[in-house]
């Protein structure tokens, strides 16, 4: 196994965090909508940082 940079290691347990939570929030409806948040939430901070990066063009 390769050994991860601390950013990288911070990162990971971050997101594991963030699983966590929502597992905890969506457990008792099922696997499949624990599946169906962690997609919306990726493709929302996608979204975001696709908006940051326009707004970042448009402010240069």
């Amino acid at each position: 196994m390769e050994k991860q940079s601390p950013l990288m290691a911070e990162q990971e347990r971050a997101q594991r965090a963030k699983y966590a939570e929502l597992t905890a929030h969506y457990g008792n409806i099922g696997p499949a909508a624990i599946l169906a948040a962690l997609a919306c939430a990726q493709r929302r901070e996608e979204q975001e940082a696709r908006i940051a990066k326009i707004g970042r063009r448009i402010a240069a």
